[in-house]
């Protein structure tokens, strides 16, 4: 006599897990991505986990899903069409825009006698013939009343001008370089997601794969962020250092010119 209910479980799609499972991979952790994309950690969750009752509008969500896909380096049109599917399954139908109406103006000239049209031309002929003239007085009277520039004397000194000889300051920063470069590579059959900012400037922020190369020369300072520390040698000016970290390890150092010539 008892009737047996149906209960539906709802699981975490491909969708959630493709999100969560390429971040642990890439070594990046939820503060990270928060401070990365600006979204807030709750929905970054939510997104993973596809907790979709907690996102804001759908404009907003879908937004949040392009640019959290971007920062990870993966399909961010697919991974928002299969949000739109998952999330909002029945879309509204748009609503047809009508069409702006043109306000003609329909203007009877026969009202206007020619006389009148004629007389109101010549007029403002004369005036502005008889604003030219004014202004042409005014400029020249200003121009008139303007007095002399004073004469400058030019003054020759007695001393005989040397040529320009460099300070202590430049004569030391001569055995400075003038330049900071980096070289990473990533060693064969491994990979290592990597960001690297130049003078403060973000100029990489991929996932490098074993035996890529990658250079960058800086007027002060190059930053270096690693995944997989264990993963990537480092050169400065040519010259090896040694690694940040372990294989699978998460680094990161900042090299800067002046330490660098201090050390020569």
């Amino acid at each position: 006599g008892y009737r047996l209910k149906k209960i539906e479980v709802k699981s975490v799609s491909e969708f959630g897990e493709k999100l969560r499972e390429t971040r642990e991979n890439l070594g990046i952790s939820l503060e990270e991505v928060e401070a990365e994309t600006k979204i807030r950690k709750l929905y970054i969750e939510a997104l993973e986990t596809e907790n979709f009752s907690i996102l804001p509008p759908q404009v907003y969500a879908t937004g949040f899903v392009k640019r959290y896909a971007k920062m990870l380096k993966l399909d961010a049109d697919a991974l928002s069409s299969e949000f739109k599917q998952l999330a909002y399954p029945e879309t509204e139908e748009e609503i047809p825009v009508q069409p702006e109406k043109k306000i003609q103006l329909d203007i009877d000239f026969s009202r206007f006698p020619i006389k009148n049209i004629i007389l109101a031309l010549v007029f403002l002929g004369l005036a502005i013939w008889a604003g030219s003239l004014f202004a042409d007085y005014l400029g020249n009277h200003v121009e008139k009343q303007q007095p002399p520039p004073p004469k400058v004397e030019n003054k020759q000194s007695g001393s005989t001008a040397q040529p320009n000889q460099p300070s202590q300051s430049d004569q030391s920063n001569q055995g400075e370089t003038e330049t900071l470069t980096m070289k990473i590579k990533v060693k064969p059959g491994l990979n290592c997601w990597t960001r690297v900012r130049v003078d403060g400037q973000n100029k990489l922020e991929t996932t490098l794969a074993g035996g890529q190369e990658e250079s960058f020369t800086a007027d002060e300072s190059i930053y270096i962020r690693l995944g997989n520390a264990g993963a990537v040698d480092i050169y400065i000016n040519g010259k090896a250092v040694e690694p940040l970290g372990e294989i699978n390890q998460v680094a990161e150092k900042e090299f800067k010119k002046s330490d660098n010539n201090q050390a020569q």
